[in-house]
Order: structure tokens, then sequence, then C-alpha cells
């Protein structure tokens, strides 16, 4: 089992400059706008302002190939207009051109080289794609312009966690706490760092924290069941994962560690029940069912435990444990056999 970092699951979700560009927060219904800026724009197609108006509400519309469309209009007309180049790039970002978008970052800081976003989007690309020396770079050159920016910390923080360094993730947290102590997704990341570091009562305090600022999160509710189950509080464990399944009931990780959490009880029904779940959700999982099949030999289902330790191995051969278990449940089966046998002979 491992905590999961909601900041990895969904990416809709991260704490960056992605979701910090200049948008138009506060402007009036969009589409009036949006029929605005156009004649505005037949009138005089040159002016560089009303593209870049343009692009952002669109952007903030979520339409963002039209977006992309305004900024580089915008761009021909003035090719310095340096936060055209940004949010160009976190339109690029978005839509996953990550090499178009990393081109745009690295414009902005020719142009303006103290431009923190810039940098600390540059970070999420490289730290995304496993440059996580580059990212650490980055996101430091981003905290040195701009040290009160809570996000650069978490950032920060996020991969130094990526790196297994836990001592400097929690220090980056914690300053990112400083400045937003309402940030639950930096609760649940510092808690995921003190489980990283080994501590268990630390990590549960944050995460609860976390829970206090957003309870209908369901990642934190795993997160603090899997570090509950480790100090063998099975039952406040299984709590946590009820609640995130009340949250979202297709977490096929919740499911699977819900169903070893019953398996530890004792509750092998149970744990049948919450495998089965998972491996509907994921039906090519190896260990789901490789401990599929192990609850069913427990209640001397030697048939169906082997189907699912075959099933297991189909889908990693190198399973060693499967393979083990296999073993057993075959030579359990034959002794089965073999007092059937007895029997008619008596």
């Amino acid at each position: 089992m491992e905590i999961l970092d909601s900041s990895e699951e969904k990416t809709s979700k991260n704490q960056d400059c992605l979701n910090k560009d200049l948008s138009s927060d506060n402007l009036e219904p969009i589409d009036p706008i949006i029929e605005e800026c156009r004649v505005a724009l037949k009138i005089n197609p040159e002016d560089s302002e009303n593209h870049y108006r343009l692009a952002v509400i669109l952007q903030d519309k979520g339409l963002l190939g039209e977006a992309i469309n305004e900024y580089r209009e915008a761009l021909r007309i003035n090719p310095e207009y340096v936060d055209a180049h940004f949010n160009l790039g976190v339109a690029f970002h978005r839509k996953g051109l990550l090499d178009e978008a990393l081109k745009e970052y690295k414009e902005v800081l020719r142009i303006k080289p103290e431009y923190a976003e810039a940098h600390n989007n540059l970070g999420i690309i490289y730290r995304d794609e496993g440059l996580l020396d580059e990212a650490i770079s980055e996101f430091k050159e981003a905290i040195r312009i701009d040290p009160k920016d809570a996000f650069f910390h978490n950032n920060l923080g996020y991969a130094y966690y990526k790196k297994g360094l836990f001592s400097e993730a929690i220090k980056e947290y914690l300053e990112g706490i400083k400045i937003n102590p309402e940030d639950a997704q930096a609760h649940a990341h510092l808690g995921a760092a003190f489980y990283g570091y080994g501590l268990l009562d630390e990590a549960i305090s944050e995460f609860r924290e976390a829970i206090r600022i957003d309870p209908m999160n369901p990642e934190t509710h795993f997160n603090i069941g899997v570090v509950l189950k480790e100090k063998g509080l099975l039952d406040e464990a299984i709590k946590e994962y009820k609640e995130a399944l009340s949250i979202n009931p297709e977490y096929e990780e919740v499911h699977f560690n819900l169903g070893i959490a019953f398996h530890d009880k004792g509750l092998v029904t149970e744990a049948i029940k919450e495998y089965r779940e998972a491996l509907r959700i994921n039906p090519e999982c190896a260990e789901i069912h490789a401990s599929l099949g192990a609850a069913l030999g427990d209640l001397g289902f030697h048939d169906e435990a082997l189907i699912e330790f075959k099933e297991a191995i189909k889908i990693n051969p190198k399973d060693e444990l499967a393979h083990k278990n296999l073993e057993i449940a075959l030579k359990k089966k034959g002794l089965e056999q073999k007092d059937d046998k007895s029997e008619e002979l008596c």
C-alpha cells in the first residue's frame, strides 16, 4: 500500500500557476464581453490588447483552441507581449502540448527573467517529465523572486517528495502552510511527507487537518486510512475507507485496501466483497486477484481460489506470491480429493 498524493491522481487540481493565469475573475458575463471584443477587433484588428483580452475570456471558458489563436494574434502584433506568451504557455500546458508550453515559458523568461510564475510552470513541466533536479531549480527561482507565494513552496515540496527527500519536503510544506494555513492540499501533502519520513502520528494529524478544511476529498480519507492501518488501528482505518467510498464509490484502491483491512480482522466474507468490487473497477490488477484467491482459499473455496491465482499469474507472470499461493491451493485441493477417495473406500 502506498500513500496517494492528491496532486498526482488527477492534474486538474494541481496547486500551481496553471490556475494562476491572468484571468478575468471580475468581468461581466462572458458572452457579452466576447461580443464586445469581437466588435472592437472588427473596427481595429491590429489591437493586441483586445486580442489578448478576448483570449483570456475564451481560456476562462475552456475554449483553449480559440484562446490560442487569439494569443497568437496578439503576439503577431506585439511579439514582446510577455503576459500573452505566459498565458499561451498555460493554454498549451492545459492541452498537454508540453513542448509548445515550454517554449512559451522560456520566451517569457527571455523577455522578463524575474517572472516568477513562468519559473514555477517550467518547474511543473520538468517535474512531470521526471526531471526533478531541473524542477527544483525552477521552483527555487520562483521562491527567490516571490517568497510569499504558498503555491511555489508547495510545488518545491512536492518535487522534494518525489525525490524521496522527505525532510526538505516537510520544510517547504510547512512554509507554504505558514503563508496559507487553510490550504487543505498542502496539509495533505505534508501528511504524505511525514508518512514517508516515518512520522505516523504527525501524518495522521496533518491528514485530519486537511479533512477539517476539505471533508469531501476521498484521497485524504484514503491516506489517513492507510496510516491508521499501519498503526494497527483497523476499525479507524475501515471507517476512513468507508468515508472515502461514500464520496467516490468507484475508488478502486479504497475497495482493495478496505478488503485487506477486513481480511486482517478475519472478516473474510466482507473482504471478498470488497476485492470483487475492486476487480469490477480494475479487472487487470494481479494483486487484487491474488488477494481474492487467498480469501476464497481461507473459506475453503479452492477451485475458485485456483482461478484467481491463475488469473493473477496470467496478468503478472513474475508474481512470486501468486505462484506460491497457487502451489498451496493445488496441494489443498489434492488433499481434499484424496480424502474424498478415502471416504469412498470406507
